[in-house]
């Protein structure tokens, strides 16, 4: 060892429940021995001189046993409500630290004597039930528990007892009667107190359940009131009363079970109408019953009510009757296929019940149709054509039309008759009038004619009307007639005489028609004239046959519509001997020395006549 060094000592390894003087060296305890957990306890000295140097010695220390009081803590047990006795609460937790037996005993906060200890073991026990119930009773108690080891060392700690809250059954809560009218509407509440409960949990909320019985009632989860589920299905006929298992359950999953009478009380219950698939009605059919099956009407109703038929709906105007008493249909009224084709009524049944109840059902009758006769429709005014008019030549007019109800029908024109017959046509598919021969005012100034529709229905069906053609009269020109042999006249002939032959006339069917003659050209239209009404013609001036032995003429004769008719005659001038003549102022020289018989002159003399030979005296 170095003179004047400086020692230093400390703890180097080992257990922290030894210190050592850093001077000194003395070791001394620093924590909590024990000897039954450590019995010895080994550390590290460690000297350490001025310069650093250091030596180390390691150290066994025997820890001596000491007898100990035994050890025990404050603890919490926990024991549900309505325990009986013998019913454990809990094992006190407490030992001894030298593993010697100890007992165990309550020495206070156990006054009623509620709780037992096992002493040698430290079982608690309810020694008394009569109060262990959560909700009235005490539910903590503080108990002190004293240890006692066999050298009589002791210690004690509160073991504390909570009396847990225990979910309870409850106990559901009927009334004395409960009722509903069958047939009531969903919802409707059942008459009578509703349904409770009685749970002595506080806090605990309960839930209601019907869960077995007729399904034709419902129960509110939460208020416990009945009402109807199945309105159809509450029947009083059917099911009578009505029972039902109600359940109360709750929070915690207790339930109680109560069975529920309802009375079903008898009500008058509604008819019920089933009809037919299929009704039908010919149009214009009136009156005649519907085609179809009557209704079928049932009625739970014991004993059975009386039932009335009536039409509620669809009937307006009224052209539907009903029987009240069997429900056949007929109809009133004639109907129209063209304008409805259908009809919808609202059938009801009503008995005579109290309150009075009926039933409906929305049946459609289908008016069916029936081939109706096409009405012809003419003109009012009649129809009218010139008498010139040719073939196929439209007559004036509105042309014949048919009025047919059955739309898709098909039409067919025909003539049946009358004294037009065969001198006019029909077009067949659209009823036009038009001219099918020859027509003559004068012969027949109208016409009358039967015409036909008929439809293309099944059967053919048909309308007539005699309609009056009024030919209208045209002015026709004359026909002129004269003589084939001609006309003569001697050529001496003074003004106005008639030539002969026979007269020119004309004949015009235009019975009211005048004539007007006229001469309009020819040879000898300066030379002759001709009578204005009659047509006679005559001389108008000097003829002469040797200058022209004929002459031609055109005549007309024009009626008073401006038509005329033109012919040309020859008119031959009849030759007459007529007298020579001499040359006047004729002057002959004699000789004066001629002899009888010597020729003086010839004398000069003209005749007309052709061939005639002259002699001189």
């Amino acid at each position: 060892m170095d003179a004047g060094d400086t020692l230093t000592f400390s703890i180097g390894t080992g257990s922290d429940v030894v210190a050592i003087d850093p001077t000194s060296g003395v070791l001394t305890v620093s924590g909590a021995l024990d000897h039954e957990l450590t019995p010895t306890v080994v550390v590290e000295v460690v000297v350490t001189d001025l310069a650093g140097l250091d030596a180390r010695e390691t150290i066994t220390l025997t820890i001596n046993d000491v007898d100990e009081a035994p050890v025990i803590a404050a603890q919490t047990m926990h024991i549900d409500e309505n325990s009986v006795i013998t019913d454990i609460v809990g094992t006190v937790a407490a030992e001894d630290p030298e593993g010697a037996a100890i007992s165990y005993g309550i020495i206070s906060g156990n006054a009623a004597g509620v709780f037992a200890i096992d002493t040698a073991t430290g079982v608690i026990r309810i020694a008394d039930d009569s109060c262990m119930d959560f909700e009235t009773c005490t539910v903590t108690y503080a108990l002190e528990v004293q240890v006692t080891d066999p050298s009589t060392q002791f210690t004690s700690a509160i073991v504390t007892v909570e009396i847990d809250d225990v979910n309870e059954d409850p106990s559901i809560v009927v009334g004395s009667s409960y009722n509903i009218d069958e047939n009531s509407p969903f919802g409707t509440v059942v008459t009578g107190d509703a349904i409770g409960v009685a749970d002595v949990d506080a806090g605990d909320t309960a839930a209601y359940s019907i869960t077995d019985g007729s399904t034709v009632l419902k129960i509110d989860e939460t208020s416990g009131v009945l009402s109807v589920n199945d309105s159809a299905g509450l029947d009083f006929e059917g099911i009578g009363d009505v029972t039902v298992e109600v359940t109360v359950t709750d929070s915690g999953g207790r339930s109680d079970v109560a069975i529920v009478l309802v009375t079903v009380n008898d009500m008058n219950d509604a008819p019920e109408i089933t009809m037919g698939t299929s009704y039908s009605v010919p149009e214009n059919s009136s009156p005649t019953p519907v085609t179809g099956d009557l209704p079928i009407v049932t009625d739970e109703d014991v004993p059975a009510n009386g039932l009335t038929f009536s039409i509620s709906g669809g009937n307006d105007p009224v052209l539907f009757a009903i029987d009240s008493g069997t429900g056949a249909l007929s109809v009133t009224s004639d109907l129209n296929h063209e304008l409805v084709g259908s009809y919808d009524l609202t059938i009801r049944v009503t008995d005579d019940g109290t309150p009075v109840e009926f039933a409906e059902a929305v049946i459609t009758v289908d008016v069916s149709d029936v081939n109706e006769a096409p009405v012809i429709t003419v003109d009012a005014a009649g129809y009218t054509v010139p008498e010139d008019a040719v073939v196929d030549t439209v007559l004036t007019g509105a042309a014949p039309s048919a009025a047919d109800p059955d739309v898709a029908d098909t039409q067919l024109w025909t003539i049946e008759g009358g004294t037009g017959a065969a001198l006019f046509g029909i077009d067949p598919a659209t009823g036009a009038l038009d001219v099918a021969g020859a027509l003559n005012h004068e012969a027949a100034a109208s016409y009358d004619l039967t015409i036909r529709v008929t439809d293309g229905g099944t059967p053919g069906l048909f309308d007539e009307k005699t309609v009056t053609i009024t030919v209208s009269d045209v002015n026709e020109a004359p026909v002129m007639t004269v003589d084939a042999a001609g006309y003569s006249v001697a050529e001496d002939a003074v003004v106005d005489t008639v030539l002969t032959g026979a007269a020119p006339s004309a004949a015009d069917v235009d019975d009211l028609d005048t004539e007007a003659w006229t001469i309009e050209g020819g040879t000898g239209a300066a030379l002759f004239g001709i009578d204005p009404a009659t047509g006679a013609l005559d001389v108008a001036g000097a003829l002469n046959h040797e200058a022209a032995a004929s002459h031609t003429l055109t005549i007309r004769v024009t009626d008073s519509g401006g038509l005329f008719a033109e012919e040309t005659v020859t008119i031959t001038i009849g030759d007459v001997n007529e007298a020579p003549v001499v040359t006047a102022d004729q002057v002959f020289e004699v000789p004066v020395d001629a002899v009888n018989t010597d020729t003086v002159a010839d004398v000069e003399a003209t005749d007309v006549d052709d061939g005639d030979v002259l002699t001189y005296g």
